[in-house]
């Protein structure tokens, strides 16, 4: 696998990524494909990662589901097949098909897929995730949007340019259970039932989620009372509610389509004498 967009523009990260406090940028391989980076072009910022995967002669990807991707958790998958054979093929959800070199390809990879190369030369894909838009649709044929349940897609939306001032009074603290932090820390055993958060603006202006003094994400108004993950989709969002541009309210969301699982994260209020007690809304 060989990275050209990736978080911070790391060469070493292959992965897709997920929430974070850097951006998504090209690296320098880019310079070396002006044929490639004029497709990539087309998403602007709404391209998340660009990687080129090849699987050998014999070789194949197993069974297997890429989470958080598709339509309605608002970012997707494609593909762009740049060297195959006809006996390279994509299997998704027990449909066989074969993808010709130059084409433009979208599979639905939330559901059960492999791979597999039974050819004698390599496969190699253009593989892009970006965020769900009203431009990325205009790629697909009109009788795939028409039947597209638009109900249960989740379309991006950008981040606010507002002022520093605006941003203060999304600072906050709260208490959030260590059951919504799997996977955040090195290992999960033996960490704390619960712990405490905090929501503030750092030294370059934006506004981050810290844990454990540790910045986990960047967060980015889309509106007056919401805030969206940075570098991730419509998927998770920060409600919050106010008192006097105090926050008094905190809820974090999980969308998949029309769905919504809503967990309301307990803030603390700072009372006069620096003393802090949990307001439970």
């Amino acid at each position: 696998m060989l990275s050209i967009r990736s978080l911070g523009g790391d060469v070493q990260r292959t992965d897709p990524g997920g929430p974070s406090i850097q951006e998504y940028l090209y690296n320098d391989y880019i310079k070396s494909a002006p044929y490639i980076r004029s497709i990539l072009d087309f998403f602007g910022d709404d391209i998340r990662t660009a990687r080129i995967s090849a699987i050998n002669p014999g070789e194949k990807i197993g069974t297997h589901c890429d989470t958080f991707i598709g339509f309605q958790f608002g970012q997707v998958r494609l593909h762009v097949p740049v060297l195959t054979n006809d006996d390279a093929k994509m299997i998704i959800d027990g449909e066989e098909s074969v993808w010709r070199a130059g084409e433009f390809w979208f599979g639905d990879f939330s559901k059960l897929h492999s791979a597999v190369n039974n050819g004698d030369t390599r496969r190699i894909h253009l593989i892009l995730d970006v965020f769900v838009t009203d431009k990325l649709l205009t790629l697909f044929p009109d009788y795939f949007v028409q039947e597209l349940d638009l109900n249960n897609v989740l379309f991006h939306k950008s981040a606010l340019a507002i002022t520093r001032d605006a941003l203060e009074r999304f600072e906050c603290k709260f208490r959030c259970s260590a059951a919504l932090l799997k996977g955040v820390f090195e290992t999960d055993d033996g960490i704390d039932a619960s712990y405490t958060g905090e929501i503030k603006i750092v030294e370059n202006g934006e506004l981050q989620l810290f844990l454990l003094g540790k910045p986990l994400f960047g967060l980015q108004p889309i509106s007056d009372t919401q805030c969206k993950l940075k570098s991730w989709s419509m998927e998770r969002i920060f409600e919050f509610k106010f008192t006097d541009n105090t926050v008094n309210g905190l809820f974090y969301e999980f969308h998949d389509g029309s769905v919504v699982t809503r967990v309301q994260l307990p803030v603390y209020k700072v009372m006069h004498n620096s003393c802090a007690t949990v307001v439970e809304n």
